[in-house]
């Protein structure tokens, strides 16, 4: 199996009336990945292009429906801790993103691919600030959106986020940013040469005054408003992958048991992709989430009955420690025999 990115393929889900909502597999190796420091991007990659890579073990694969077998696969990813052991274990369970560079082994010979460390640490990160975002919308949360969400004036909003070390960046520090830009970058960059630490920081200008988009919807908006910000940085921003990562297509089916009939759906191109296109789903109510009251997992409840509160598993689970918990509690109810 080599080290390429995967081409979608497989029969496609029709979860919408008249639409296949999406069409994707994704390939696993056998023997999962491994963590390279010996190689190099080639000559002209200076985007994330430094080791180390996780590159494919040699070896076969097994092929599988991510989006179909893990609804919730982006909620685990965006919780990753960045560390090189915890993406390799999702890696060899789910597969890699497929976003990989060329990379050349040092004594020469043929190329393959390979995802620095670097281009997964961005990427949880964007899709962790898009998810939290999404959680604090739902909730209603306009304390923590106000935490990111910033009107440095009365002719701008803007989302920050990131970290330096181990400091969140909130919006307290927008006057510091601001003020002291340089310093503040300095810092960032201080934490990325620190051995075990990393440093990010975004202050991504969402709408404002002179703005050649946006500007019709920023002028309905009061100063210090935080929900319609959030919910337009959230769309702008999911948009954004999803035109790099998604594409809509159109396919030959025979679901229906009649003749090929032309067909419309969605086709991620990568593992990446696929994990947005979940959070696009959520985001535009085409399924609904819930948190199980029992573990504190999600839970697709799109086809569930409304009052829905935990896992079927963790119900069943319950039952059976009342069950047990009743039987103990008759047993020593009994009287001893004469």
């Amino acid at each position: 199996m080599r080290g390429r990115n995967r081409s979608s393929s497989g029969h496609g889900d029709e979860r919408l009336e008249n639409v296949a909502l999406y069409h994707f597999v994704w390939d696993v190796p056998d023997l999962g990945y491994s963590w390279r420091e010996d190689l190099a991007a080639c000559p002209g990659i200076y985007d994330e292009g430094e080791p180390p890579f996780l590159v494919v073990n040699a070896g076969t694969g097994w092929r599988h429906r991510p989006m179909e077998e893990w609804p919730l696969l982006y909620t685990a990813f965006a919780a990753l801790d960045g560390l090189p052991e915890s993406i390799l274990a999702f890696a060899s369970k789910y597969g890699w993103l497929g976003v990989g560079v060329d990379i050349a082994p040092p004594a020469g010979g043929q190329l393959d691919l390979g995802e620095p460390l670097a281009r997964w640490d961005t990427e949880i990160g964007k899709l962790r600030t898009a998810a939290r975002v999404w959680d604090w919308l739902q909730a209603g949360d306009a304390g923590k959106l106000g935490q990111h969400i910033v009107w440095p004036n009365a002719d701008q909003v803007r989302l920050i986020h990131g970290f330096i070390g181990d400091r969140r960046i909130r919006a307290g520090d927008v006057k510091t940013y601001d003020r002291h830009r340089s310093q503040v970058l300095t810092m960032a960059e201080a934490a990325k040469a620190t051995p075990g630490k990393m440093g990010r920081l975004d202050y991504e200008r969402i709408a404002g005054r002179g703005m050649n988009s946006h500007e019709e919807e920023f002028r309905k908006w009061h100063l210090g408003e935080v929900v319609r910000p959030a919910q337009l940085w959230l769309v702008q921003t999911v948009n954004k992958v999803l035109a790099e990562h998604v594409s809509p297509a159109i396919l030959l089916s025979r679901d229906s048991g009649k003749e090929y009939e032309v067909r419309p759906f969605v086709r991620p191109h990568n593992l990446l992709g696929a994990m947005w296109l979940q959070l696009s789903q959520d985001v535009s109510g085409r399924r609904r989430l819930r948190r199980c009251e029992e573990c504190g997992g999600w839970m697709d409840v799109t086809e569930c009955r409304k009052s829905k509160r935990m896992h079927d598993s963790c119900s069943a689970r319950l039952r059976k420690q009342r069950y047990r918990a009743r039987k103990r509690q008759e047993g020593d109810g009994q009287a001893s025999p004469p």
